[in-house]
């Protein structure tokens, strides 16, 4: 029936004692350095998270930092403007300004023009009347009677 012979023996102890060193040797450094992988895949998939995570959380940054920029770009743009409009204004008046005070120089030379002609007229006119009427008198007037005869002669002109 049953026969135990040496070669069952020495398979039993063969596998017993192969069992002994696969589990002694390899089976646990081959389930640690299994758990070692699962562990660092384990590490890459969460550190893959978080720095997607973080692309988000800068992309949103980002967008928010080119919000503002636009916002303060559109400020300054506006604040230029709004200056620039300013200045121009003020050029304009003081051009406007300078341009009245230059018409009314200008107005008041020729007012002062049109009477140093006027009185050079009647100066020219007393002359030549005096000429004229000492030719008629045949005599010759003197300085003060000249003078006295052409400033009323002005009087006259000027009133008139």
């Amino acid at each position: 029936m049953f026969n135990l012979d040496l070669t069952f023996l020495w398979t039993a102890v063969n596998l017993w004692l192969m069992y002994f060193f696969i589990k002694k040797f390899l089976f646990f450094r081959l389930a640690r350095k299994m758990d070692e992988r699962s562990a660092s895949i384990a590490a890459g998939l969460n550190r893959g998270a978080e720095l997607e995570n973080e692309t988000i959380l800068f992309n949103k940054q980002r967008e928010d930092w080119q919000k503002e920029t636009a916002a303060r770009q559109n400020e300054i743009m506006e604040n230029s403007k709004a200056a620039a409009e300013r200045e121009a204004a003020a050029i304009i008046n003081d051009a406007t300004r300078e341009a009245a005070r230059i018409k009314e120089d200008a107005k008041a030379r020729a007012e002062q023009e049109r009477i140093n002609m006027r009185r050079q007229l009647s100066e020219e006119t007393v002359r030549l009347a005096l000429a004229a009427a000492s030719g008629v008198l045949g005599e010759n007037m003197d300085g003060e009677r000249n003078r006295a005869l052409a400033e009323k002669f002005i009087a006259l002109e000027e009133a008139s």
